[in-house]
């Protein structure tokens, strides 16, 4: 069975020409947008890891105050003195270890989905 000829009108062949350079332009501008939402990805990535780091740190940093703490009451106690000076730094700690874990807690990472794969 043979095709038919098609014969296309000057204005139909500039309609396809224009068609054709608006999907080109619509393609140039997603790859653009994709670089640029690419690059955001990066930064924010960059920023947890640091903000990771830091939360890290200062649970360490805490922590490390109070094993400190503790040594010095014992030895205290082992004299048989007391500090309400200690006790107020050790319920400021006590303070500021819930209020780290409080803002990890309320800001948890989103689970992670692999990547779908790429379009062909």
């Amino acid at each position: 069975m043979s095709q038919p000829f098609v014969f296309l009108t000057e204005a139909d062949v500039n309609l396809i020409d224009a068609r054709l350079s608006l999907a080109e332009q619509n393609v140039k501008y997603l790859n653009e947008r994709n670089i640029m939402l690419a690059d955001s990805m990066q930064g924010m990535a960059t920023e947890v890891a640091e903000a990771k780091g830091a939360m890290a740190s200062a649970s360490v940093l805490i922590q490390g105050f109070s094993a400190r703490l503790a040594v010095v009451e014992a030895e205290l106690a082992g004299v048989g003195a007391h500090s309400a000076a200690l006790d107020t730094l050790r319920a400021d700690l006590d303070v500021s270890e819930q209020e780290l874990a409080a803002a990890v807690a309320n800001n948890p990472l989103p689970p992670t989905e692999p990547a779908p794969p790429p379009a062909a």
